[in-house]
């Protein structure tokens, strides 16, 4: 067996998550807290963060006091989440048995076709109980939150609270956060400063399982026959939902010391608990409904992080400075988890299954930085980072260096009126990539005395940008162009099967590229009329390298071709050889790739069909405002990737129009035929869409508004997000992905769509 092994380890926690949502350590970030985002991507901008930085850092700045006195606001929010996307319809084609002449169901297009029945003029049934027996509902969400800010000469101080509750639009689906956050700085002295940020949040989430016992499958999969259109009915289902609860505390100190105009000295600690517990209650089939089982996995982390770091400035003439600096850092982090199995059936005291695992990590790391600056125009930076990772032997350098240019400054370069800016830049870092084979209870079983290897490589990752900036029309017109390519180790472990054969690795690599491309413009302004588009886009390209490997759901990673790639028999062509009108699996064997020569559907050799991910994307946010009014949308375009549409696939041909539907176009009954015989290819669809992703208007009310309330500014927004999409994928959303987002997996499997949110919202500060 093969497993994928990019970030050295794996483990796998309870399938009691709460449904296909999961859940990211953003989630326990309240966007009013959040001053900055600064995304810094791959090593070649985030080196200096060593450990775990090789797909780059996400920098985020909460806010803090806002100036001297006391300021302090509030908001509210409320609105509507309604169930988007449209489902396909189940099909039962009623027939005579050629046999028996007993009356049957499912008399489809193949049985027709061998032929097994016969079917009965006028007796095709549809069925589609997302739609006749919607079990949706007009969720809500609703949000209250407030902040203040104080500050003076001796110091500030900043508070925020904030609770959210949200019913989602499936009943089970149920929300509930609240959250405190509270950062304070003194200054002691002219040239200290001290800093304290504290924060505590919980949270519960409650979901639809991720498997076959979800009321998307338990609907897509019943047959018109059913009485109430469901597998198993909604009440069911809801007995078999998910519930998450979460705690997270926060701690972290600050200190900055400027002993002289040219020396700063500065440090932090930071203190990160974490700990959520899953649990499922459903009643335990086979054994009464009045017998339990229960499931329930916890995990804790606790993650310290500690930095000192020193940097200074020396101006050597009038055109030269020198900004040189050293740190050191240390992370460590400590994670437990456990999963607990309960079946009163066999016992009322004790569990029937119980595992757990613990792991521990501590790496240091040093970092040296120079940056070279002539005259504000040229910029050199260059830098290493050198890391321990306790327990294993090993210690790796990580080096990082980077120009930039402003050529537009230098007095040979010619100066068209309308080019304010032009600058070019170049960069090349490494990072490594975060490890976990430092288990207690290690998945890959070793020797007998070789536990821990005495010496391991940490795999990492490489980056090369070179790039291009530029304002023009006095600033009103930004444009920024990068062109990136790097490569990361990506090991394959093969498990051995003898736990005395100690398992085989074999290296691999992932090349990528691409260009990435911004442009931010100023199209009016006019008094009080301004209107603007800002317009992102990016080509990304992969290519694995290595030995190959198979993922679920027909992906593999094969040498020279993108990662995680769809592989099937792809369909050349279909005919109606025998002239019934239809077109089956006659003359066909299961799996015989390529197919003969009198199977009507021509299916060639296993072969490489596309991209699981997008290889364009493209974002466009276009912003008007006239005095207090202001418009602005979010329209997204992702393309050039496949989506593996298993809902279909598994529902063919027995449920799906093209399985039993004679009327049903020849290229969909070729489909559906080619998954009778073991080919997925026909439901590996182009996955290209559109979608308007928020549209949102802004009033800013009068003053004499805000100021009957004693306020200084009161202001008032109506947004909706995930309004409408345009694709020519068949499924209900071509974002659906039912596999974990840290897994390259992409398979639409009874996916739950994205929701529409329709909100109002209130802002008053004081």
């Amino acid at each position: 067996m093969a497993v994928a092994a990019p970030t050295w380890g794996i483990w796998s926690g309870s399938n009691a998550g709460p449904g296909d949502e999961w859940v990211s350590r953003l989630d326990d970030l309240d966007p009013e807290d959040v001053e900055r985002i600064e995304v810094l991507g791959g090593p070649a901008a985030a080196a200096r963060y060593g450990f775990g930085a090789a797909a780059g850092a996400i920098v985020v700045t909460t806010r803090r006091a806002m100036g001297d006195g006391l300021h302090w606001s509030a908001h509210a929010s409320s609105g509507a989440v309604q169930q988007r996307g449209s489902f396909p319809w189940n099909f039962d084609q009623r027939g005579i048995d050629r046999a028996t002449g007993a009356h049957v169901d499912y008399c489809g297009v193949d049985n027709q076709a061998w032929p097994t029945c016969t079917a009965i003029p006028d007796s095709l049934l549809r069925s589609n109980a997302l739609i006749t027996a919607a079990p949706f509902r007009t969720g809500l969400l609703s949000r209250l939150g407030a902040s203040g800010s104080a500050g003076g000469e001796l110091g500030s101080i900043y508070i925020s609270t904030d609770v959210t509750r949200e019913s989602g639009a499936v009943r089970t689906n149920d929300t509930r956060r609240g959250h405190v956050l509270a950062h304070g700085v003194i200054h002691p002295l002219h040239s200290l400063t001290i800093g304290a940020r504290a924060g505590y949040g919980r949270a519960s989430l409650a979901g639809w399982r991720p498997d076959d016992q979800n009321i998307f499958y338990s609907a897509l999969v019943s047959g018109p026959d059913d009485a109430d259109g469901y597998d198993i009915s909604p009440d069911t289902v809801a007995m078999l939902a998910t519930a998450r609860g979460s705690a997270r505390f926060i701690f972290g100190g600050t200190m900055t010391w400027e002993p002289a105009r040219w020396l700063r000295i500065g440090g932090t600690l930071g203190e990160d608990r974490n700990v959520w517990v899953d649990d499922q209650n459903p009643p335990a089939y086979g054994f009464g409904s009045d017998v339990k089982a229960w499931n329930r996995a916890s995990y804790y982390e606790h993650l310290q992080t500690t930095r000192v770091e020193a940097s200074s400035m020396w101006r050597i003439g009038k055109s030269l400075r020198v900004i040189p600096g050293i740190g050191w850092d240390r992370v460590e982090s400590k994670e437990l988890g456990s999963n607990l199995l309960f079946n009163s059936a066999f016992s009322t005291t004790g569990p029937a299954a119980y595992s757990k695992f613990a792991r521990y990590l501590r790496v240091d790391g040093i970092s040296g930085r120079m940056e070279v600056v002539w005259r504000d125009r040229l910029t050199l930076t260059g830098g290493v980072r050198s890391e321990k990772s306790w327990r294993i032997d090993d210690q790796e350098m990580y080096p990082m260096a980077g120009a930039s240019w402003a050529l537009s400054s230098e007095s040979w370069f010619p100066h068209p009126g309308f080019l304010d800016e032009l600058r070019v830049r170049a960069a090349y870092g490494e990072a490594g990539q975060s490890r976990r084979l430092l288990h207690d209870d290690e998945p890959i079983v070793l020797p007998i005395g070789l536990y821990e290897p005495s010496k391991v490589h940490r795999p990492g990752t490489s980056e090369t940008e070179l790039g291009l900036d530029a304002a023009a029309w006095h600033r009103r017109l930004a444009l920024s162009i990068t062109r990136y390519g790097g490569r990361s180790d990506a090991e394959v472990i093969t498990l051995p099967l003898s736990s005395y054969t100690p398992p085989v690795h074999h290296p691999g690599t992932i090349r990528s590229s691409g260009v990435e491309i911004g442009i931010s413009a100023s199209l009016v302004e006019a008094g009080p009329y301004r209107a603007g588009l800002d317009l992102a886009a990016a080509f990304p390209h992969t290519e694995y390298r290595g030995f190959p490997e198979f993922l679920p759901w027909r992906q593999r990673m094969v040498s020279g071709y993108p990662v995680a790639g769809y592989w099937s028999a792809p369909i050349l062509g279909y005919a109606d050889l025998d002239q019934d009108h239809l077109i089956s699996t006659k003359g066909c064997y299961y799996g015989e790739f390529p197919s003969r020569s009198g199977c009507e559907v021509t299916l060639g050799e296993m072969s490489y069909i596309g991209p699981s991910a997008p290889t364009r994307e493209l974002s466009l946010r276009p912003h008007i405002a006239a005095h207090r009014v202001t418009l602005s949308a979010l329209f997204d375009y992702r393309g050039g990737n496949k989506l593996f549409n298993a809902t279909d696939y598994f529902r063919c041909p027995k449920l799906c129009r093209a399985g039993q539907d004679r009327d049903a176009s020849p290229g969909d009954q070729a489909r559906a035929a080619a998954a009778a015989l073991g080919s997925v290819a026909g439901f590996i669809e182009d996955a290209d869409f559109w979608k308007l992703r928020e549209l949102s208007l802004a009033c800013a009310m009068p003053d004499a508004w805000a100021a009957a309330l004693g306020a200084k500014r009161l202001s008032l927004e109506l947004a909706a997000r995930n309004v409408a999409t345009w694709t020519g994928y068949d499924g209900p959303d071509p974002e659906a992905n039912t596999a974990d987002y840290e897994s390259p997996e992409y398979t639409d499997m009874f996916a739950q769509p994205q929701v529409r949110y329709l909100l109002v919202r209130v802002d008053v500060a004081w």
